[in-house]
């Protein structure tokens, strides 16, 4: 089992931003529903949202924005997600949560192609459109 040992820095009003502190969050909460582990991350130091990094990075980085905006109702920060009122998953992410504590994905496209539709997630309708018009590749 490996440990995530990741320090985080909030600095000046980083603390400021319900955000960023809940997308921290969001990194502990993956690790706990992947008990007490995460996927093998690389190419992501540093990572920003407009640049290209790893489908690894993109995974654990994008879960932690999700994570975010489903806590805060807000998606400003990003686009409207899976979990949304009116998206696919029904307006909460308990399946999700239930998928994700069963089945551990490496990457967002393991979780999207294989492990969603097992769990009786859509990855068509809705659920296609929100990752083609909010992705690059999935």
């Amino acid at each position: 089992m490996k440990l995530l040992h990741q320090p985080v820095f909030l600095g000046n009003t980083m603390p400021d931003s319900k955000h960023l502190v809940l997308h921290e969050a969001g990194h502990w909460l993956q690790w706990q529903l992947y008990g007490r582990d995460f996927p093998e991350v690389d190419r992501c130091n540093p990572h920003y949202v407009e640049k290209s990094s790893s489908e690894s990075c993109a995974w654990t980085e994008g879960f932690a924005d999700a994570v975010a905006a489903y806590a805060l109702g807000d998606y400003r920060y990003v686009y409207e997600d899976l979990w949304a009122a009116r998206g696919p998953d029904g307006g909460n992410w308990n399946r999700t949560i239930a998928l994700m504590t069963r089945d551990f994905s490496q990457d967002f496209r393991e979780y999207f192609t294989e492990d969603r539709p097992a769990a009786g997630l859509s990855t068509a309708g809705a659920a296609e459109r929100i990752l083609t018009e909010h992705t690059t590749s999935y």
